[in-house]
């Protein structure tokens, strides 16, 4: 699949003006509807990292946000367990890229002996319900107790822009479905991407809204506060 703009969805951008004084790193993370399987909402990821100088009110340093909406599954590896200062992170080991409306259903297994396999795509996407991404795992995919003893979950994810946004766990013989209408939020934060977002950092997040409109801009103020500029 080709990456120029003619083969993709539209382009949204966002842009943060920060007239905080002190250098910034900005997280841009999604958060998408619950899937019908398994029965937890998608753990978010660190989505798009960026970062600015520090500023001032009338001197701001500027971050620019830019993606477009292109959907690809995920497949890889996921911690069960992070720290403060290495949190959890998901691993991409292969990506397929997806529609909404066709080419939406691929089937997920996994070649060889676990832990030394690796999860893969059997064959090209197919279609099924329109407005879905949806995902089959077979029997070969390793179980939950397997999985465990190696303390790293199998992981299966929607990107954007072939950035990993949102993961589950992998599991065999499960039918997987999900919701691409996502959610975007933006919080200032030490994540790099693919990072697992910490849920108690996301009542910090400021929710971005596109009404209407594809191109955004924010400030962050001298106070860690996000507002419309």
């Amino acid at each position: 699949m080709s990456n120029t703009p003619a083969t993709l969805g539209t382009q949204y951008s966002l842009s943060i003006n920060n007239q905080n004084s002190l250098m910034q790193t900005f997280v841009l993370f999604q958060k998408m509807p619950v899937t019908s399987k398994p029965s937890t909402d998608p753990i978010s990821l660190a989505w798009i990292v960026g970062s600015a100088a520090g500023g001032s009110s009338s001197n701001p340093s500027k971050s620019k946000f830019t993606w477009f909406i292109d959907y690809s599954i995920n497949a890889g590896y996921l911690q069960e367990e992070g720290t403060l200062d290495s949190p959890r992170k998901f691993q991409t080991t292969t990506q397929i890229p997806v529609k909404v409306d066709d080419t939406n259903l691929v089937s997920v297994s996994y070649d060889g002996t676990f832990p030394n396999g690796a999860p893969y795509f059997n064959g090209a996407p197919g279609n099924t319900t329109s407005g879905i991404i949806a995902a089959n795992s077979d029997d070969k995919v390793p179980t939950n107790a397997a999985a465990s003893s190696t303390q790293m979950d199998l992981a299966l994810g929607i990107a954007m822009n072939r950035k990993p946004a949102v993961s589950v766990q992998l599991l065999p013989n499960i039918d997987y479905t999900f919701t691409p209408h996502p959610e975007y939020y933006i919080m200032a934060a030490k994540y790099s991407e693919g990072d697992v977002i910490d849920v108690e950092e996301t009542t910090h997040a400021y929710q971005v809204v596109f009404d209407g409109v594809t191109d955004l801009t924010l400030n962050f103020t001298e106070e860690n506060l996000f507002q419309p500029a």
